[in-house]
């Protein structure tokens, strides 16, 4: 189901408006004494040979089987591979059994090159970029019969904006911005005649798609799919839709058949004022998607203001992928309704014909017949326009045979499936549980490319993708569609973390209670790390406090600049948040491209953060109690501490509730841990932070009330001095107040626009510095240590690893030998994140990986075991 989005008016379709009002009012005031047209005569019942021919045809559509592979080419000028236009012709001609090849220009095809040129292939489609090369590559001349184009030579040149202004002079419902100056005539504005001179209200901009199969004789057919602008919106809708929303029923189909009828008349005059067109070599299964422009102005009977080559959604916001949506389903559409009743010339066919409806016809013309009697009777979401209800008899034995198929059938195609109970199928189960299409911004190259029969996806970005936007379409509209759990509409916006990220796209049945998923796709989603240039020779220390890329410090300068180390040896750090930077070796600071990222790290700017061997930490925490409270970040400095106490990491769990490790460091180690703020909540059902730290406490008794029990509290950016109040009054009640505290300060996260969670502008970003510092004042005044973990995380904004807040520098992975390369590959951008010699064996099953969260939590363990 195509979905409605409100968007401006750009200034041509505002014009557009102006002029419908004005015409609006003409109508009203001077149609309504002018001459009454007469009442149109009803279509002529089908005769006794009508009915022969048409009993003729369609025994040769039930007899006919079509035989061999067919081959498509699919040119794609400037469009990606994994552009869902060249996608989708993928997929659709897949599913028609055709053996695709793809090129980038016509010309250089291999596939064109190695077998024997045009005559190759069997189907040629060139992608919207690629038309014009095309148009001047392709013999149309020399097609064979079998051979179909996306493409009519001689259409595009009939229905330019000059030749549309030269049949104004014919009264035709025609007013191209170029030449409106014309438009007016003794009986006021044209297209507000006596016949639709009705108080309608219907004022509006539509762009109709039209697909004509043929020149001579015409054929065309109009897609149920319109584009509407009316007020202050555009939107994709069914077009019998929107003007029953806006008529009366029988009035309503009045303007449908009047809208058929003047983008009939004019591709007729049109392509009879065309000498090209008519000189042209007929292409009997090309065809050409084309744009016509409607503007209703109060009257059931539109202008044409503009009619353009392939599928014009200028008017559609490209920001919700509506201009993608809209034009796949056209295509697909479109597609299916030209192959799915493809049919080859053949002689013995043809004599059969001729036998049985006593008709002789060339092969060409019987080709035509054929397919024309396809498409009219094919179920698909188009009507016919050409020939219509209005055209004239004897022009050609061909097109009075097309309008015998007519009168038999009737003008509307597929009308038993276009009931208007089927205008918006949007109500019963969820039958057909797959994905039409997954679209991204930027866009994704998938692999396998995509189809709605495989779920799992891989692909890969490159360090500078921050985020995916997606938007996934139900092949039902029936059908609902989700992110992972959560309840979001079908488009989505998610973080992505350096590394591997899984994202689940969940199809739904919304009519089950409550829905229930029906199925679901995986795209797995790997984010390289930043490129880094190995130094080899001399190089340059380059340094930084913040990137240029998201500015937290106004006051302070962003991006590398020269650093010279200090030729003294500098003294061991005597508190956890001394100011410092990130230096990484660079061949020139001016361009951040010529570094060796690999190599960058955390340097404080008068003093160094010593690494605790485990030994010496092994040895310090003996008989010590550490309890974590605070969110999903401080829980990644437990763990880190975990595993270097143990060697290893066996125990891991991805906690929203309080955890218990007693086995830790030989036993002589306990660690617990808390989560707050329970955000997941209703709010009053929230623990407080006083009662979750007094439940912490409890659980985690006895405690001794001295350095031998660590409580390490704070988070990303809940924290603030209101809070480290409440701890001294909680350790005080608890008798506890000897025991060291750690504050963990605040932390980069929550930086980008993302859906399902709150985001933090850039203004609000650069509050952060100054609700830090009041942190950290505050925690000095009641004597606990602080591990300043903004400054460390502000210049690696970039560098989070997997999770909705972008916050995570941290990840736990299962350890195995053959995903040891892969796995680490988010942590080794730091000298200080390679990982243990004995870590790399099977004796662990868990490791911490993220070079930043290994900076911080190192600073941590330098805290609780100083180095002297």
């Amino acid at each position: 189901m195509l979905s409605r989005r409100r968007r401006g008016i750009s200034g041509p379709l505002l014009v557009l408006l102006g002029a419908a009002g004005c015409l609006f009012y003409q109508s009203l005031t001077g149609q309504r004494s002018g001459p009454q047209q007469a009442a149109k005569e009803p279509p002529d019942s089908p005769t006794e040979d009508d009915r022969k021919l048409v009993k003729a045809l369609e025994g040769l559509q039930m007899s006919h089987m079509a035989s061999g592979r067919r081959r498509a080419l699919v040119v794609m000028g400037s469009h990606p591979h994994s552009d869902t236009e060249v996608q989708l012709y993928h997929r659709v001609l897949h599913d028609l059994d055709y053996e695709v090849h793809k090129s980038t220009y016509f010309e250089t095809s291999s596939f064109v090159q190695h077998n024997q040129g045009q005559s190759g292939w069997s189907l040629l489609l060139c992608s919207s970029s690629s038309e014009r090369s095309c148009l001047r590559k392709v013999a149309f001349s020399h097609l064979r019969s079998h051979q179909m184009v996306n493409l009519l030579p001689g259409l595009v040149e009939a229905l330019s904006a000059s030749a549309l202004c030269q049949l104004t002079a014919r009264g035709l419902p025609i007013m191209p911005p170029a030449c409106s100056h014309n438009r007016t005539s003794p009986h006021g504005p044209v297209g507000a005649d006596s016949a639709s001179a009705v108080e309608s209200g219907l004022v509006a901009v539509v762009n109709v798609y039209v697909v004509v199969t043929s020149v001579r004789p015409l054929t065309a057919f109009l897609h149920e799919v319109a584009v509407v602008t009316d007020s202050q919106m555009s939107r994709a809708t069914q077009l019998s839709g929107f003007l029953l929303q806006r008529l009366p029923p029988k009035t309503s189909q009045e303007a449908l058949g009047q809208a058929k009828e003047v983008i009939g008349q004019v591709l007729e005059a049109a392509l009879s004022a065309n000498k090209e067109a008519q000189s042209l070599n007929r292409c009997v299964l090309c065809y050409q998607l084309l744009t016509f422009t409607l503007l209703f102005s109060g009257s059931i009977k539109p202008l044409i203001t503009q009619v353009d080559a392939g599928l014009t959604l200028s008017a559609l916001s490209d920001r919700h992928f509506d201009r993608q949506v809209t034009r796949d389903v056209i295509l697909e559409d479109t597609l299916h309704f030209l192959l799915s009743s493809e049919t080859q010339s053949d002689d013995e066919q043809r004599g059969v014909f001729t036998e049985t409806s006593g008709v002789r016809m060339s092969a060409d013309d019987f080709l035509l017949l054929r397919r024309f009697h396809g498409h009219v009777m094919a179920p698909r979401s188009f009507q016919l326009v050409c020939p219509g209800e209005s055209s004239s008899r004897g022009a050609s034995r061909l097109s009075d045979m097309l309008l015998a198929v007519v009168r038999h059938h009737g003008s509307v195609v597929g009308r038993a499936d276009q009931s208007d109970a089927a205008v918006n199928q949007s109500t019963g189960s969820c039958v057909d549980a797959r994905l039409r299409q997954i679209y991204t911004d930027p866009p994704l190259t998938l692999s396998p490319p995509f189809s709605p029969h495989f779920k799992e996806y891989h692909t890969e970005v490159t360090f500078d993708t921050l985020m995916i936007r997606v938007r996934a379409e139900p092949a039902s509209a029936a059908c609902g569609v989700r992110l992972d759990e959560r309840r979001t509409s079908r488009e989505f916006t998610f973080p992505v973390g350096l590394g591997h990220n899984r994202v689940n796209i969940l199809v739904t049945d919304e009519a089950a209670s409550p829905p229930s998923v029906v199925a679901v796709y995986t795209v797995h989603v790997y984010r390289e790390g930043r490129p880094s240039l190995p130094m080899f020779g001399d190089h340059v220390t380059c340094g930084y406090v913040q990137d240029c890329g998201l500015v937290v410090l106004p006051n302070r300068p962003c991006g590398l600049e020269p650093f010279s180390r200090p030729t003294y040896p500098l003294p061991a750090c005597t508190s956890g948040h001394s100011p410092g930077r990130w230096l990484v070796p660079c061949l020139s600071c001016s361009d951040n491209r010529t570094c060796d990222w690999r190599k960058v790290a955390w340097q404080p700017d008068s003093c160094y953060h010593g690494v605790v061997k485990r030994p010496l930490l092994q040895e310090c925490m003996a008989g010590r109690k550490v309890l974590f409270l605070g969110d999903s970040t401080n829980r990644g400095m437990m763990y880190f501490l975990m595993e270097r106490l143990n060697s290893s990491l066996v125990d891991w769990d991805k906690a929203h509730e309080m955890l218990v490790y007693k086995n830790l460091n030989h036993g002589r180690t306990w660690v617990s841990y808390s989560y707050y703020p329970q955000f997941w909540l209703d709010h009053k059902q929230r623990p407080t932070f006083k009662q979750a730290l007094t439940q912490l406490l409890q659980r985690s008794g006895p405690l001794m009330n001295s350095e031998m029990t660590v409580l390490v509290v704070g988070g990303v950016q809940w924290l603030n001095s209101k809070h480290l109040w409440m701890v001294r009054e909680v350790l005080d009640s608890e008798s506890l107040s000897g025991v060291q505290v750690v504050v963990k300060s605040l932390g980069m996260g929550f930086h980008l626009p993302v859906d399902g969670i709150r985001f933090r502008s850039p203004k609000e970003i650069q509050k952060l510095p100054r609700e830090n510092q009041n942190i950290i004042t505050a925690a000095k005044h009641h004597g606990y240590e602080v591990i300043d973990t903004l400054a460390i995380t502000m210049g690696r904004y970039q560098d989070f690893l997997p999770g909705r807040c972008a916050c995570h520098f941290h990840q736990v992975d299962k350890f195995c030998a053959e995903s040891a390369h892969r796995t680490t590959q988010p942590g080794s951008q730091s000298n200080a994140a390679n990982i243990p010699s004995k870590v790399k064996t099977n004796t662990s099953s868990y490791h911490v990986i993220g070079a930043v969260n290994q900076v911080y939590a190192d600073i941590l363990l330098s805290r609780l075991c100083p180095i002297e």
